[in-house]
């Protein structure tokens, strides 16, 4: 979550400088996509909680 949450301010910061174009909602389905996907990724498989 961390390293989803700089990948953001940073775009955040390239955003506000009208370096790239991004919207608000544009972070956001960004952010919750590459903190499911990096969970998906380092998740071990058959691992289930409780």
């Amino acid at each position: 979550m961390v390293l989803s949450s700089l990948g953001m301010l940073i775009l955040l910061i390239l955003s506000e400088k009208k370096i790239i174009e991004l919207g608000w909602s544009h972070l956001l389905v960004l952010g919750t996509l590459i903190t499911f996907g990096i969970s998906f990724i380092f998740s071990k498989p058959g691992e289930e909680n409780g």
